[in-house]
């Protein structure tokens, strides 16, 4: 058990035990939580996207943490909704620094399952719900900004 450079202690292990349900309590109490419980629900789905960044073919692979599929009120009202949701544990709210996460998500989840999907993030800590906007521009640019971010907030 060797995390952050260092063996986790008993105390360490059991203080993340409990701070892990208490964020998942924390969601499973929520509206949202509440709104895609009817429907069926996939962790982990792993997905791989061919794109363009500007004018190089690119792969993109990820893992979408939560997929919540028709029910009767998805996540967005909608009844048989496909909703991507993505938890953070991120202490601090952050609305524009997963917004290529979400996009992509939403677009593999559109090829995986079809038809318009809801893409949010899901701020543990907080109970804060985030849609993602609109998908941006992938210039190579755009992607070594957003590497370069994603390396300072990790």
């Amino acid at each position: 058990r060797v995390a952050l450079g260092h063996e986790v202690t008993a105390d360490e292990y059991r203080r993340i035990g409990v701070d892990a349900a208490a964020l998942a309590g924390g969601f499973l109490s929520s509206p949202l939580a509440s709104r895609i419980a009817g429907g069926r629900l996939e962790s982990e789905v792993p997905f791989v996207l061919h794109r363009m960044v500007g004018s190089r073919p690119a792969w993109i692979q990820g893992q979408i943490d939560l997929v919540a599929v028709g029910g009767p009120d998805g996540a967005d009202g909608s009844a048989g909704a496909v909703t991507v949701i993505d938890f953070k544990t991120d202490r601090t709210y952050r609305p524009r620094a997963h917004e290529l996460q979400l996009a992509l998500y939403r677009e593999a989840a559109a090829e995986l399952y079809g038809g318009e999907v809801a893409a949010l993030v899901y701020y543990l800590r907080s109970g804060t719900v985030e849609a993602a906007g609109p998908m941006p521009e992938l210039t190579e640019e755009f992607l070594t900004a957003q590497t370069d971010q994603a390396s300072k907030t990790t």
